[in-house]
């Protein structure tokens, strides 16, 4: 071979050599952004994400939705947190029981409490007080029947029995909470005999284990009475007695004031008080009255920007959109009304699963957004 052909050869060659490497590189979708060159090879994400599960859980389960139903809610200081209320009331605005949720994100907690008058969380968010609430009926009678005040007494005394105390120290603890339950108890309606009751419950909500689901039932038969609850700046809880007259929105007629202790107890009274300017006002958001008559929009359009999550109502279905996803995440049908920071709990207003005609069309509900 002349010395001319043998140049051509290896010239030949080193070309092959280049074409091969390129190919491999090619085959990497960063090396673009390593060389500073620019390639139309489509750049494969750094993490892949499966869909989530979505749970959607009404605000009451069990209990009724009345006529109409006022709703609200509250977001945490740092946003990871919510508490979302339904306020039902019956006809000619009769007191019924309200549906709370309280989801938190730093604990993958959601914490349903149903039947209670009243609840708010603390300032600082360590707590959440709630009136448990309880109906007795006259059932065609003009009076309760005192049957009725026994067995609603005998709950309180056998959980005191689970508490610790002794049995036979029962049956007169029995006696004193259906006296004390018959002195707190109020009408709860203008149309027939019916008579409501009340007891504070707290829950320690920094020390809910984590994906907490379910309430223990912290009954304090010492302090009947939550008609209403609110807090002071000090974390003093007041304890709102009987309402000053027979209506949902009627406020208390005066205030307990106790300590919280522990995770789930309070101190006996402080005070009796009747002056509401040192409590802290919670500013709570008021959503859309659900009314028997009519239902929410579906095609109502509205945008959240919840902090890392983005939530969009639009055409009766709720969408999520996290950082790093490529597409939105269909959540359910209804209308946002607020969510959690990273969207794991988005509060909304969503079609009754199933209606029967004396019910409201739409009931307030809470999507839990389950990574996989």
């Amino acid at each position: 071979m002349n010395r001319l052909g043998l140049l051509l050869l290896v010239a030949v060659g080193a070309c092959d050599v280049r074409v091969r490497r390129a190919g491999s590189d090619s085959m990497r979708p960063d090396s673009a952004a390593r060389t500073g060159t620019t390639a139309s090879a489509r750049r494969v994400p750094d993490t892949r994400r499966s869909p989530p599960r979505v749970v959607r859980h009404d605000v009451i389960a069990r209990g009724t939705h009345g006529i109409a139903a006022r709703v609200r809610w509250l977001l945490s200081p740092d946003k990871l947190s919510l508490v979302f209320v339904e306020d039902p009331a019956a006809v000619e605005a009769d007191p019924l029981p309200d549906g709370v949720i309280y989801a938190s994100e730093q604990r993958s907690a959601l914490v349903q409490i149903e039947d209670v008058w009243d609840a708010t969380p603390s300032p600082d968010w360590r707590w959440l007080a709630y009136g448990r609430a309880f109906i007795l009926r006259g059932e065609y009678r003009d009076t309760i029947a005192a049957k009725r005040w026994v067995t609603l007494a005998q709950l309180f005394a056998e959980l005191q029995v689970r508490r610790g105390v002794d049995p036979n120290r029962a049956a007169q603890y029995r006696r004193d909470v259906e006296r004390d339950l018959r002195e707190h108890s109020f009408p709860v309606s203008g149309m027939s005999i019916m008579y409501g009751a009340a007891s504070v419950g707290l829950l320690r909500l920094d020390s809910l284990p984590a994906g907490a689901r379910q309430l223990t039932d912290t009954v304090l038969p010492t302090h009947l009475g939550g008609w209403r609850v609110r807090w002071t700046r000090n974390d003093t809880l007041g304890v709102g007695q009987r309402p000053a007259r027979t209506r949902d929105e009627a406020p208390a007629s005066q205030w307990d004031l106790v300590l919280p202790l522990g995770t789930d107890s309070a101190s006996a009274t402080i005070t009796v008080a009747s002056d509401t300017t040192r409590f802290v006002p919670m500013d709570w958001s008021i959503g859309p009255t659900l009314d028997i008559s009519s239902a929410i929009d579906p095609g109502t359009a509205k945008v959240i920007d919840a902090g890392a999550a983005r939530i969009e109502s639009r055409g009766g279905s709720i969408y999520l959109t996290r950082p790093g996803d490529a597409t939105p995440i269909p959540i359910g049908p209804g209308v946002a009304l607020a969510a959690t920071a990273n969207g794991r709990y988005i509060a909304a207003i969503a079609p009754r699963t199933e209606r029967r005609g004396n019910e409201t069309p739409t009931v307030a509900a809470v999507y839990e957004v389950v990574p996989q």
